[in-house]
């Protein structure tokens, strides 16, 4: 699931643990890749750029 809020912030829920690709509009976003395994954080905060 996912949800944007009023300030333009994006939630994501329920992501299995991997390797994501961060996309904005089909373009790579600077930050590149998330991973999440068993020692993420419940909360991960992550600017984008394009």
């Amino acid at each position: 699931m996912s949800v944007t809020n009023g300030a333009g912030i994006f939630f994501l829920e329920n992501l299995q643990q991997g390797s994501y690709k961060l996309l904005v509009n089909d373009r790579n976003a600077e930050s590149g890749e998330i991973v999440i395994d068993e020692n993420s954080d419940n909360m991960q905060e992550v600017e984008l750029r394009i």
